[in-house]
């Protein structure tokens, strides 16, 4: 994904690149998720271990949407002081 900072100040690169870095962050989850999927289909004894990995790289997946959503909020705030 490419994110283009706006014209609005110096803040506004901060956010883009924060974005940038949480995109990146997404696709090395999504990577380690392929993986895990792989690892269990050749695996099935390490099923278990794989299901505890999978279930913490979603939670990981969530947190990551939850702070993507709230970047443009907390650089407003931050513009304000």
């Amino acid at each position: 994904m490419i994110t283009i900072a706006p014209a609005a100040g110096p803040g506004s690169w901060r956010l883009a690149e924060a974005l940038l870095r949480c995109e990146s962050a997404r696709e090395r989850i999504e990577a380690a998720a392929v993986a895990l999927r792989a690892i269990e289909a050749d695996c099935g004894w390490r099923s278990k271990s794989v299901e505890f990995v999978q279930r913490e790289l979603d939670a990981q997946r969530r947190a990551l949407a939850v702070a993507v959503e709230s970047l443009p909020s907390i650089e407003s705030a931050l513009r304000v002081r």
